[in-house]
This record gives structure tokens, sequence and C-alpha cells, in this order.
């Protein structure tokens, strides 16, 4: 396994412990990136999974566990991140929350979730 340094390029993927997530940080180890992993505290299993598929591929994978609904938490592993990995070069938000309904059915409780994970984590 490689460190990071100051010349390897860091991706930061949201989401990444399974699916689209994982496959776009596969693709960036494969594109020569060091990897920085983040999802959900309960996901933290299938979050190591993707840590060593990128430890097979020989490059570093960072792993932090991440509710991106809550803006402390992205600071924090925002500062711990950059602390380990030396930097950020990309950042791709993936983490999503989907719970199919009609706007009409929505509680206030689940559209705040879907605005706080869909949109205001962005930012």
């Amino acid at each position: 396994m490689q460190s990071s340094n100051t010349t390897t390029p860091v991706a930061l993927v949201t989401g990444a412990s399974r699916d689209i997530g994982q496959a776009l940080a596969l693709g960036f180890t494969d594109a020569g990136y060091d990897i920085i992993i983040a999802d959900l505290p309960q996901t933290e299993g299938d979050l190591r999974k993707t840590a060593e598929m990128i430890d097979m591929r020989n490059r570093k994978a960072y792993l932090y566990t991440l509710d991106v609904s809550d803006r402390a938490q992205i600071d924090d592993v925002a500062r711990r991140a950059i602390a380990d990995a030396g930097r950020i070069d990309v950042l791709i938000n993936n983490a999503d929350v989907l719970k199919p309904s009609l706007l009409q059915d929505l509680d206030e409780k689940t559209w705040d979730l879907h605005f706080d994970v869909n949109v205001r984590a962005c930012s």
C-alpha cells in the first residue's frame, strides 16, 4: 500500500460503502488516487470491504464514518481527512437518501432528512 504524499491526488467519496459510491471510489483508485471513503456508521462493515478493495489495488484508503446531514460531523471529518491524507483534490458527494413517496405524503421529518442529505450536505 502506498502512502499519500503531496503529489498523490486524493478523492473523497461519500456513500462509498456500496453500489455507485463504491464503484466511484474504485474507479478513482484505478486512476491513481488515494481515497477518503465515508458513509454512515451502520455501513462500517461494507465500508471496510471497500477499503480492502482499495488496499488490494495498492492505493491508500482513509475510512471515516459520517452522517452528511450533521454539519458538525462534516466539518470534523473534513479536518481529520485533510490532516491524514494531506489534501483533497476531488469531492464526490454521493451519499443520498431515497425514500420514495408522493410529495403530499411527506411529513416534515422525512422532508428535512431528504433536504439535509441531498441538498445541504453539498454546501
